[in-house]
């Protein structure tokens, strides 16, 4: 069998690797789609406008609006320091202690959150929302907000790894062609300029 017919073989297997390779990421395609639901409810964007509008409400006199605002932009990002320090600042205005401990238990942590990668994080907070640590156990707001910031810890974990993964499938669904696709050159090339390969000339 000449060079140019096996070149033609190795070709058409390259591309069918590269087929199955799409089947492949398709169906993890399929996973993303379902991940994407699920990571949907966590939205840093409207975190940051949820934010902005609670500011706005504190400072034309409404703690109560600027309270609802800031609570529901933990809902949108659990890990949001901004949200939590403008609660820190309502509950210190109004003098409710029990409520300041708790964002600010939170405020402190969220640098440290977020220079942890996230599995680690969402550990530290399981025991309180569990409520198997003593400062939890009389606290509901605080076992639930250690709840929601462990979920969410978890999910963006779970959504670094599908990144991962779409990565990595996109690299070996695309190296078996470039390295197919690289020798045909090199082999059809060398016969356009008059340096054909050993056994092309048929």
């Amino acid at each position: 069998m000449s060079l140019r017919v096996w070149a033609a073989v190795v070709l058409s297997i390259a591309l069918g690797a590269c087929a199955g390779g799409e089947r492949a990421d398709t169906l993890a395609s399929g996973a993303s789609g379902a991940m994407a639901a699920e990571v949907a409810r966590y939205d840093a964007a409207r975190a940051e406008r949820l934010v902005q509008d609670a500011r706005e409400a504190a400072a034309r006199g409404d703690p109560a609006a600027a309270e609802i605002a800031f609570g529901q932009a933990l809902d949108a990002w659990p890990a949001s320091k901004p949200a939590w320090d403008g609660l820190a600042e309502i509950y210190r205005e109004q003098d409710r202690q029990q409520d300041l401990e708790v964002a600010s238990f939170f405020a402190v942590r969220m640098d440290w959150v977020a220079a942890l990668p996230p599995l680690v994080a969402s550990g530290a907070f399981e025991n309180l929302a569990e409520g198997r640590v003593e400062v939890a156990q009389d606290s509901p707001t605080l076992r639930r907000r250690s709840a929601q910031l462990v979920d969410f810890l978890r999910t963006q974990e779970a959504q670094a790894r599908d990144t991962t993964y779409d990565e990595e499938m996109a690299y070996w669904k695309l190296a078996p062609a470039a390295v197919v696709s690289a020798g045909l050159v090199i082999y059809w090339g060398g016969n356009l300029v008059g340096v054909p390969f050993p056994g092309s000339g048929d």
